[in-house]
């Protein structure tokens, strides 16, 4: 394009439009990316175009940790996604689009070694996405799916209220999620707090709604698989949910439910390459305990 006379702004989309393609690649080409953000970096002038690098940037933060798990990388990318935010109006189309990439970063951080350090800053930006998705938003579900897990992460033995507010969550988040994977994961998720409200409170009625929420979760996973061009992980994510639908009753004391639970868990898993490796391990072993 320089070779054309093309403007010295369009040169600096293209360059970024190439830098995009070497963050799909591995090896070499995240030097190359790196070289690129770099001078583009140095060439840019306007608002936007100063936060697509900054976003390119970050994404390329991400991308390194990735290949070498050094949490560094996730400390750079959540520093390049707040400048990038600060350089964009909050009412520019795509705003919520860039928080949403932002506050997936922060989920990596604080699920690393040493994550709680960032789990405030993570619920913080992950509600303000929240707040920049209208209802009715396809992408809402997905959202409230992520905010109700950062806030499983955030919460304390000794305060109920981020588990009561996840809980709400993951129940709107079922509720509203058109596609069927993302609703099997908020049943996958609601059915996990019931678990722990249980274990707090020792109300039996919270176990059956886990169940029920597990119950539900496999059923959407059905529909998902049904649906997707590679079946694995939602065959996968109804294995988990038949498996834990298991571990319920086992906890309230109903062995046949539970046995029955695990079978059918232990079909899915046989669908899998891998027979589900030590999951599926697992669950053999807990049909067996069952029987003695």
């Amino acid at each position: 394009m320089a070779a054309e006379g093309a403007p010295e702004d369009d040169r600096l989309w293209a360059r970024l439009d190439l830098v995009d393609a070497l963050l799909t690649l591995s090896g070499d080409a995240l030097e190359r990316a790196g070289r690129l953000v770099a001078e583009v970096g140095e060439a840019a002038q306007s608002p936007d175009e100063r936060a697509a690098v900054l976003v390119r940037g970050a994404r390329l933060a991400v991308c390194r940790f990735e290949v070498d798990g050094d949490v560094a990388h996730l400390a750079e990318a959540d520093r390049q996604y707040e400048a990038a935010c600060r350089a964009v109006p909050r009412d520019r189309e795509g705003y919520g689009d860039l928080i949403e990439e932002w506050g997936e970063a922060l989920m990596r951080r604080a699920r690393e070694p040493g994550g709680r350090a960032v789990i405030h800053r993570t619920v913080r930006v992950l509600r303000d996405c929240r707040m920049e998705t209208a209802a009715g938003d396809p992408r809402l579900a997905r959202r409230l799916l992520t905010l109700g897990r950062a806030l499983m992460l955030r919460r304390t033995d000794d305060d109920r209220v981020d588990l009561r507010e996840a809980e709400h969550l993951f129940g709107l988040a079922a509720q509203g999620a058109a596609d069927p994977m993302v609703r099997a994961e908020c049943f996958l998720e609601l059915g996990g707090a019931h678990r722990l409200a249980h274990r707090r409170s020792g109300q039996d009625a919270q176990l059956e709604q886990a169940a029920d929420a597990f119950r539900r979760a496999a059923e959407a996973a059905r529909v998902a698989r049904e649906e997707a061009a590679d079946p694995g992980p939602a065959t996968r994510l109804r294995a988990r949910a038949w498996h834990l639908r298991g571990e319920v009753y086992e906890e309230a004391r109903r062995p046949r439910a539970a046995r029955e639970a695990y079978r059918l868990a232990l079909a899915e898993w046989r669908r899998l390459p891998d027979a589900g490796g030590a999951a599926g391990e697992e669950t053999s072993r807990r049909i067996v305990d069952i029987g003695r």
